[in-house]
């Protein structure tokens, strides 16, 4: 007999279905003797005007190849074998819509809105574009990425690596306009965490930004010496650790108010870390590769140390290439893009569904 009780058990299970919604809208006749005779009332609207695809469908298309990486054509796979038989064009066709209607204008308010920040981070990556763009039919664009403080995570594609993308995407300047620029009308001077890349020295040369050199990459050159020359591993390994000390110190220094004394305290330490650095940086050496790794230091010193007096700059640009792997995911799964549109969307739809970074910048 019953005794009053229920044993609960669970599983997990999984539903997906495409179905066919039909909207049957009323038609009237008018009663009067005005034209057109018959009214029907409107259907719903959609983000494609007189499309049969709803917008849950396109919001599943875009997420599931620029948030998971999943191919347009592995996506139509698995949509025939849900019963759903569709054609590559008819996709490839409806996202293009989208975007010109859409996520273009979405596109060109976060590109605005980037440039009110006053610190960015910035990186690249190679990205193919398989459109003959010239006569060598070069097929090797970049994707670069931008990251502000308000959480503006914005991918730009362009055939170089030139100065000309960061001019144009923070500054809104072309190369040939700069010299019109007179920096010392700027109200504030940016700051840049970027690596030691050419094209961002640029922009410093001009007077738009202050460069704060990566120190992940500055020990990754440590790592690199290592693999090149064995007899200077010793050496390297105690630079490596002198650098992860670095860290360690300024990692407790920003924990707390720079009013606070435990702030004081480990920023004293910091500074006579510097200091110890800067000294051995300057000191004589023989090896070939001790000379070109101190040499480096010494020129790229300023921004290496911009941190010191800027707290709230961050010692590396790990959040760009955090950013950036995201992209490569993408890149190893469809290597590319086949028309210039489709690339303007790529980088639109990475800079909008990519997981935000404020969860890293508030590790800074």
């Amino acid at each position: 007999m019953e005794i009053g009780l229920k044993e609960v058990s669970s599983e997990v299970g999984v539903e997906k279905i495409y179905y066919l919604k039909k909207i049957k809208c009323k038609v009237y006749k008018k009663t009067c003797n005005c034209s057109n005779p018959i009214v029907t009332v409107p259907p719903p609207a959609k983000p494609i005007p007189k499309g049969k695809f709803s917008t849950e469908f396109w919001v599943d298309v875009l997420i599931n190849k620029y948030k998971n990486h999943l191919p347009i054509e592995r996506q139509i796979s698995e949509m025939r074998e849900y019963g759903l038989d569709i054609s590559a064009g008819t996709i490839f066709g409806g996202l293009k819509k989208i975007y010109l209607l859409y996520l273009k204008s979405l596109y060109s308010a976060m590109a605005k809105s980037l440039r009110e920040s006053n610190h960015w981070h910035a990186d690249e990556s190679g990205w193919h574009l398989f459109v003959r763009i010239d006569e060598k039919g070069n097929y090797n664009w970049f994707i670069w990425v931008f990251i502000s403080k308000d959480i503006v995570l914005l991918f730009v594609l362009h055939p170089t690596r030139s100065a000309k993308v960061p001019l144009k995407t923070l500054f809104d300047i072309e190369p040939d306009e700069i010299r019109m620029i007179d920096a010392s009308s700027l109200k504030e001077k940016k700051i840049m965490s970027v690596d030691k890349f050419s094209s961002y020295k640029m922009l410093e040369r001009f007077g738009l930004v202050e460069l704060a050199f990566c120190w992940a990459h500055q020990r990754r050159e440590f790592i690199d010496v290592k693999t090149k020359y064995p007899d200077t591993t010793s050496w390297a390994d105690e630079w490596i650790k002198r650098i992860g000390n670095l860290y360690h110190i300024n990692n407790q220094r920003i924990k707390y108010n720079s009013e606070d004394s435990i702030f004081k305290e480990h920023n004293q330490k910091l500074r006579e870390k510097i200091s110890e650095i800067h000294s051995l940086i300057n000191m004589e050496y023989a090896h070939p590769g001790e000379i070109v790794i101190m040499d480096s230091m010494k020129e790229h010193w300023e921004g290496l140390t911009l941190f010191v007096d800027s707290p709230e700059v961050p010692m590396d640009n790990n959040l760009a290439e955090q950013m950036l792997r995201l992209m490569v995911l993408g890149r190893k799964n469809y290597w590319g893009n086949h028309s210039f549109w489709a690339g303007e969307l790529t980088v639109a739809m990475f800079s909008i569904v990519q997981p935000k970074a404020e969860k890293q910048l508030l590790k800074h």
